[in-house]
């Protein structure tokens, strides 16, 4: 049997589990518990910042001028995805931007998505607002479901984060 050395798991216990072991006891659960609670409040806390993102921007409109500076663009707020590159993965490819965006111009709405979970993103935005390369719709797993909103999807396979 091996003596727990303090490292890896055991240095980010609480205090009042921090105390010298050789095994596992079965009948006590109390980390696994603790891991649970903080996994749910992680949950809750992405969740939260999503909800409080989609809020912020779901009602705004691109305020980009014209280049003869009468005109306002006005597109609405969806997300969109930058093109595949090396130093990009599917999972931070996203960010909120203006529907009228065409290649290259400037200006426009832009909120970069990379610390946000594009699962959430997707689900929240719905298929309607969401203009991504189809393949982080693929490598995501996601399939949209044919319901009213757009809002729902099941995703094809289990991800491996």
């Amino acid at each position: 049997m091996r003596q727990c050395a303090g490292v890896k798991v055991c240095e980010f216990l609480p205090e009042e589990m921090k105390k010298p072991h050789t095994e596992v006891d079965p009948e006590g659960h109390t980390w696994a518990e603790l891991l649970g609670a903080q996994e749910q409040a992680e949950a809750f806390t992405f969740n939260a910042q999503v909800e409080t993102l989609y809020e912020q921007y779901e009602n705004q409109l691109c305020e980009r001028t014209s280049f003869n500076g009468r005109d306002v663009c006005g597109g609405r707020t969806v997300i969109r995805s930058f093109a595949p590159k090396a130093t990009y993965s599917s999972l931070n490819r996203l960010f909120i931007g203006c529907e009228k965006y065409r290649g290259r111009e400037k200006g426009h709405t832009f909120f970069n998505l990379q610390q946000y979970d594009p699962i959430a993103i997707l689900q929240m935005w719905g298929k309607e607002r969401c203009l991504v390369h189809d393949d982080i719709i693929e490598d995501l797993g996601i399939t949209w479901s044919n319901n009213l909103n757009g809002n729902l999807f099941q995703l094809k396979k289990f991800i491996d984060w």
